[in-house]
């Protein structure tokens, strides 16, 4: 028999009864893992304005992009989502991609860009 964990609405929604004792530590390693990853895109971003670096701030949405998966996943009922709830997660992905092609275009249109392409459009 099920036991509904009301703390998170993740994959860890639902565990079996001989995993009670553990869903503390369950909890406490999924918002651990969420803080971490916070962590890492938010130092990431920010050294990439410091630094003017277009690698840092690939690296920053890099950290960014699983907790919108799994943000979006969970929207659409977490472990038990549809496949209608599985494109809509790996949509909000091809955001991410346009939203590169769109800045990556922007950047061909700056008069730096040539000195970054050697010369070559």
């Amino acid at each position: 028999m099920p036991v509904e964990l009301k703390t998170l609405n993740t994959q860890f929604q639902y565990a079996e009864q001989n995993t009670a004792p553990y869903q503390r530590k369950i909890v406490l390693l999924q918002l651990i893992t969420i803080i971490w990853m916070c962590a890492e895109a938010a130092v990431a971003i920010f050294a990439a304005i410091r630094a003017h670096s277009v690698a840092l701030l690939g690296f920053g949405a890099g950290a960014i992009a699983p907790l919108v998966f799994g943000w979006v996943l969970d929207l659409h009922g977490g472990r038990t989502a549809s496949v209608a709830g599985w494109g809509w997660a790996f949509s909000a992905l091809g955001v991410g991609g346009v939203l590169g092609l769109l800045c990556m275009l922007w950047l061909r249109t700056m008069p730096e860009s040539r000195r970054l392409a050697g010369g070559k459009r």
